[in-house]
């Protein structure tokens, strides 16, 4: 029962590294002598100390028969900073316990090793999927399948995302639109369509304002992805502004780039990478495999619903967020899937993660099910 207590505030701690790690995962340690902490510490910034080193440092006491309660499991590899398993295992510890191994090929069981060898007890295992959840994004990534990409929607309670003008300003209310500020905080960039750029001239861009309960020394803007196959992008649009604090980049399709307006957009700044494209524009499935050669682990589609309906249909989303105002739309309004369903069994499916009622609104986040196997 101890182990959970103390492994809960080592995940309570790498919780406060959700806005700044990446492209490291966060991390939490706490060291125990005799039932009381003695040390705590948690990762904040890639190239910052790690959440063991930071520990250690915060303490005086001798930490001698303690026990470390670590996240995930200590680095082996020396990156920017030196291999933590090393620096514990200079340690005279009694135990140390580990919510998750880590899949980093570089790590991945050898961080264990290296404890085990020096004599320690080695637990693993605890409040694992409560570590799971903080870094599912690292997961992904360093299972070589890209970041975790999630979609987030505002819709009416009849599936409404935009009258058919497109006006969409405002459909849900000021705390809900608050709370996506943490959504663009915890994300290491943002993805749209050159439409929702022309038609709502949006900055897109996490306010500081807007976040009451996170130190705002600890947030860095998000990258941000715009899909713009003709390179439409105006020269004016005000997220062109934000380029002092984030990257931005714009991806076109093949052939299809007017190389003046392309001259224009490099010479501000701004990365123009070319992919392939489909039927519907830049083809999303090769996007997914551009983004694995990033460091991204979390990517938040924030779209209007023509190219949110593209990345439901094929299946490229990871997770949906959405915020559903009271509120109806009526006949014409731009529905969040614009795909026909001709049969209940086809329909896309999904599992409710939990719901949360925000002001006026109502949060849900869904995880698509997976698809049933076929049976011989």
């Amino acid at each position: 029962m101890n182990d959970e207590v103390f492994m809960s505030r080592a995940l309570a701690l790498a919780s406060q590294g959700l806005w700044s790690t990446s492209p490291n995962p966060r991390v939490g340690c706490v060291f125990v002598k005799q039932g009381k902490v003695i040390a705590e510490g948690f990762h904040q910034r890639a190239g910052g100390p790690h959440a063991e080193v930071a520990a250690i440092n915060q303490t005086k006491d001798s930490l001698t028969g303690a026990t470390a309660y670590v996240t995930l499991e200590p680095c082996s590899h020396f990156g920017r900073t030196p291999p933590c398993c090393q620096t514990l295992a200079k340690l005279n510890l009694e135990r140390v316990v580990v919510a998750m191994t880590d899949p980093n090929p570089l790590v991945s069981g050898r961080g264990l090793s290296v404890l085990k060898q020096a004599g320690f007890q080695v637990d693993v295992g605890i409040l694992e999927e409560e570590a799971l959840q903080l870094n599912r994004g690292y997961i992904k990534r360093m299972k070589q399948q890209g970041p975790w990409l999630f979609g987030k929607v505002a819709i009416s309670i009849d599936g409404g995302m935009a009258l058919a003008s497109g006006e969409s300003k405002w459909i849900t209310g000021d705390k809900a639109r608050q709370d996506v500020m943490t959504l663009r905080a915890q994300s290491c960039a943002i993805l749209t369509g050159v439409k929702t750029v022309i038609q709502d001239n949006p900055l897109l861009n996490v306010r500081l304002d807007h976040l009451d309960k996170i130190p705002k020394p600890m947030v860095r803007q998000p990258d941000l992805i715009i899909l713009d196959t003709r390179l439409s992008l105006p020269l004016d649009a005000r997220l062109l502004t934000t380029l002092d604090s984030r990257n931005i980049v714009v991806i076109v399709g093949e052939g299809l780039a007017d190389k003046k307006r392309q001259q224009q957009l490099s010479s501000m700044g701004v990365e123009v990478i070319t992919l392939p494209v489909s039927t519907e524009g830049v083809d999303l499935n090769v996007l997914q495999q551009w983004l694995k050669t990033t460091e991204y682990n979390e990517v938040m589609v924030e779209s209007g619903p023509t190219l949110m309906s593209q990345f439901l249909q094929h299946h490229l989303l990871d997770e949906l967020v959405v915020y559903q105002a009271p509120m109806l739309m009526g006949k014409g309004s731009q529905m969040l899937y614009q795909v026909q369903t001709t049969k209940l069994t086809e329909a896309a499916r999904f599992t409710l993660i939990d719901s949360q009622v925000i002001g006026d609104d109502i949060r849900s986040r869904y995880q698509r099910k997976a698809e049933p196997e076929l049976q011989p």
